[in-house]
């Protein structure tokens, strides 16, 4: 635009005018605030915790059991499921232990109410773990990889290694009424949704937004929202995933070689803290009740903060091979699997005892060893 001399006079004025004031509201604004400390912290190392014991467990026998699957159902009861088909729940605090079993293959995941369970048979069952009867079978289901339930019981995800998933609703997972039909049973046992991802490595999880998290043989950890239908690639590890998790804020990650990643949800990039940081299994607690984490690695068991890597605690075991983890609402309880055995953790770190399936019989014993329970199935 060309301006005419009278033009131009008036626009000096207005000129004027507004950095006039502009001046005078710079000056009557407060001074700026400076960025709070924390925000440069999160590229430090975290603060060292207090020392705790170590953990002390039997040493495995040679036919000891390993879980398949590990659900806090609430602060006291924790399913375990195993190879064999069977399915254990266990009384932290009354020190009792119910057995189940649901035919002899493995028990690939429990749901949080601990009422229904997938086994991966040929073809896969869902149990009602009450009746001990298969009340489904998927025979979409080309070869079983992982299965998880969503923390509040919406949804079902089993996942092939080719990267197919089905999912299932709550509606499809409800026993059927007597005298069902088999048109009724055929759409129940049908997924209601499929979709097709890279080749997966590592268990998948479903995070408390009802997000699934999962990995690729590329080393890529990405999330999956049913709702939206949209997928979003959040980071890649130093090697295959093995283990993921995640809370409604973070999603963690442990590759089979050990290595941990951490990111926030919606970010594809690592957090500070994790890019030197090790571990073999991760878990979150399946409410937004907390933000904690437990990672399970070669050395030890800790209770972390995803956003800063700071351990709330840290215990140190001479386990040969970690083995899984699980993680209770609100942090209270924990399980970590270290050669087999299950050993339960308080918030604080403290052990409350140790679930052992070694000769075809289950043992629950205390924090200092003795047997309170014992069942075989």
């Amino acid at each position: 635009m060309i301006w005419q001399p009278s033009q131009a006079k008036r626009s000096a004025v207005w000129c004027v005018v507004l950095v006039a004031a502009a001046l005078a509201a710079c000056a009557s604004a407060p001074p700026p605030v400076e960025a709070p400390p924390q925000e440069t912290a999160r590229a430090t190392a975290p603060a060292a915790p207090a020392a705790l014991p170590a953990i002390t467990a039997l040493p495995p026998a040679s036919d000891t059991q390993a879980p398949s699957a590990l659900v806090w159902a609430s602060s006291s009861a924790l399913h375990v499921g195993f190879r064999d088909g069977v399915l254990a729940t266990v009384d932290v605090e009354g020190g009792r232990v119910e057995v189940r079993r649901l035919g002899t293959a493995p028990v690939a995941a429990i749901s949080g109410d601990g009422r229904l369970a997938v086994v991966a048979a040929q073809p896969v069952v869902l149990y009602d773990t009450r009746s001990g009867e298969g009340i489904l079978h998927f025979p979409d289901v080309k070869g079983l990889y992982s299965a998880r339930f969503a923390p509040q019981g919406d949804f079902l995800v089993v996942a092939e290694s080719s990267g197919r998933m089905h999912v299932w609703s709550r509606d499809q997972l409800r026993p059927g009424p007597k005298g069902e039909t088999l048109t009724a049973l055929m759409g129940r046992q049908n997924p209601a949704m499929s979709a097709r991802f890279a080749p997966l490595s590592g268990a998948i999880a479903v995070t408390p937004r009802g997000e699934v998290v999962f990995g690729d043989r590329e080393g890529h950890v990405s999330t999956w929202s049913i709702e939206q239908q949209q997928t979003f690639r959040l980071m890649r590890l130093e090697g295959a995933p093995w283990s993921m998790a995640g809370t409604d804020r973070f999603v963690i990650a442990a590759s089979k070689e050990g290595r941990l990643g951490a990111s926030a949800a919606g970010s594809p990039r690592f957090e500070p803290w994790s890019q030197q940081a090790q571990g073999r299994f991760v878990a979150a607690p399946p409410d937004r009740s907390a933000q904690e984490v437990v990672v399970v690695g070669d050395a030890d068991v800790a209770l972390l903060d995803p956003a800063t890597g700071e351990a709330r605690w840290r215990r140190p075991h001479a386990a040969q091979a970690p083995c899984g983890a699980s993680l209770g609402s609100g942090a209270q309880r924990l399980a970590a699997c270290l050669d087999g055995a299950v050993v339960v953790l308080d918030a604080r770190g403290a052990t409350l005892g140790t679930l052992r399936y070694a000769g075809g019989e289950l043992r629950w014993m205390d924090a200092q060893g003795a047997v309170k329970a014992s069942v075989k199935p």
